[in-house]
């Protein structure tokens, strides 16, 4: 289980393995500084990462941009999935209607 090291994200990734653990689960808790999350070199090692999104003020911008950028969660797909969400961003960004985007 990994985590960065902001407040928000330590209180959360206690509950989380007080959870886990009370289901009887052994938990490993690491927590990586910023330029290590960037590193990504931690990912073959895991099996849980907690992280938060930052959404833009416009809806459709952040929901294309976050489903579309190299976020951590895409890594962990296998590629026919991530394949498929960039066919379907690309009609959605063809889409001029707003309400059916």
């Amino acid at each position: 289980f990994v985590t960065g090291q902001s407040n928000e994200i330590l209180h959360l990734g206690a509950l989380i393995q007080g959870r886990l653990q009370a289901a009887g689960l052994e938990v490993e808790w690491r927590t990586v500084n910023f330029k290590e999350q960037m590193s990504r070199a931690w990912m073959q090692e895991c099996d849980l990462y907690l992280a938060r999104e930052i959404m833009h003020d416009d809806q459709d911008f952040g929901c294309f941009e976050w489903f579309s950028a190299d976020t951590l969660y895409r890594r962990w797909m296998p590629a026919p999935v991530w394949q498929q969400i960039d066919q379907q961003l690309r009609s959605i960004q063809a889409e001029p209607d707003s309400a059916n985007r």
